[in-house]
């Protein structure tokens, strides 16, 4: 309440706040962006006191400040535990530095108690809840706006950091204990449950797409695939030929709606935009010496190898930094190894140790690297 000439005025009630939770690689990132967007383009005065605060990234903040990785999640149960307690404690302390600040959050208390009772245990995660932090986080989140993203399509991308699961079923049980706990905690989400994949975009710009979102979003992809001016180009606008005559070819349409996940051909030589390439040795998304990203000129996506996909389609564009949405540092599924002064040289996986990419009759694969010439790309 507020006095104005002697009269007592309502002031706008600060709305709730948002939180975007579930598994991994469904877009939570995406979304909070999308809405930190919408606000900032749509504030009503007089409904709404101020744009939002976009409260991300908490738990990738702690694996860091902790030196904790992935892997401590699935083969150390103590270790997994410590990290979920340690992400709670970190989001109380987010969110209460937040406490007269309207906020969307990618993330709330619960995600950390979904992923123990998926590697840890349910007695275990029963216990998270027990603490004090705990109780005030949910409450919170009682009071809020809770959109739980669903598992689906085609966005399981591993950036280095994040846990990846090792398959759809292990991603759909994760979100099935978001779904119980949410049940559990009494905290309303139907009907918000969101699956991006399958959304209307705004500022589709008429190109169909082979993948997720069905037509290109012009606006998500200016985002996603953006150049970095700042880069040392060891060579730029280079084709990359095979072994067997053919050049390393992309699609732009045959990936998502943010010109993510295309899949990498090769086909006849042809000097074409589509297969032109930049090697990339330093810069916003590689900081390893001998090491490059092959980042395509038509796209701006990085050449990426993930071994979790299925064997015909492990070697993709995605965005540089293995962020869906652009917002990625650096990752290991898209640095090859690099030997200066070479124009004739393997494409040796950083992530996957002695594994080089191949032409396996007439398809882009992997195999043991074996140091001979006919796993040699030539840089033209």
């Amino acid at each position: 309440m507020a006095a104005t000439g002697g009269q007592v005025q309502e002031l706008p009630r600060p709305p709730p706040n948002i939180y975007i939770i579930g598994a991994q690689s469904t877009g939570k990132t995406t979304l909070v962006t999308a809405l930190g967007k919408y606000f900032a383009q749509n504030l009503d005065t007089e409904t709404l006191t101020s744009q939002p605060h976009q409260l991300k990234e908490v738990a990738r903040g702690v694996l860091q400040k902790h030196n904790f990785t992935a892997s401590d999640i699935t083969n150390s149960k103590s270790r997994a535990l410590e990290l979920q307690q340690l992400i709670i404690e970190a989001q109380g302390s987010a969110e209460s530095a937040l406490r007269n600040v309207w906020y969307i959050a990618d993330r709330s208390a619960l995600d950390a108690v979904a992923y123990a009772r998926q590697y840890v245990g349910t007695a275990e995660a029963h216990n998270l809840r027990t603490g004090a932090a705990w109780q005030e986080v949910e409450d919170k989140m009682r009071a809020g706006v809770v959109i739980l993203c669903e598992p689906g399509g085609e966005w399981l991308i591993d950036d280095g950091v994040r846990l990846m699961p090792q398959n759809s079923g292990e991603w759909f049980e994760l979100h099935a204990h978001f779904m119980a706990l949410l049940a559990e905690c009494a905290v309303p989400t139907s009907p918000r449950h969101v699956r991006l994949f399958s959304r209307q975009n705004a500022t589709a710009d008429g190109t169909e797409v082979a993948r997720a979102g069905g037509v290109l979003d012009a606006e998500a992809t200016a985002e996603a695939q953006q150049r970095d001016n700042t880069a040392t180009r060891a060579f730029s606008g280079v084709s990359l030929k095979a072994p067997d005559g053919t050049c390393l070819s992309v699609d732009p349409t045959a990936g998502d709606f943010r010109q993510n996940l295309i899949p990498v051909q090769t086909t006849a030589c042809d000097g074409s935009a589509n297969q032109k390439f930049d090697i990339i040795t330093a810069g916003k998304h590689i900081s390893q010496e001998g090491g490059m990203l092959v980042v395509s000129t038509a796209t701006q996506g990085c050449l990426n190898f993930d071994p979790r996909r299925a064997a015909s389609d492990q070697v993709i564009l995605f965005s540089c930094g293995g962020r869906a949405d652009g917002d990625g540092k650096e990752t290991d599924s898209q640095i090859f190894s690099f030997i200066t002064g070479q124009t004739s040289l393997p494409l040796a996986l950083k992530n996957e140790a002695e594994t080089c990419l191949n032409i396996d009759d007439g398809k882009l694969g992997s195999a043991e690297c074996s140091g001979e010439a006919s796993q040699d790309f030539t840089l033209e």
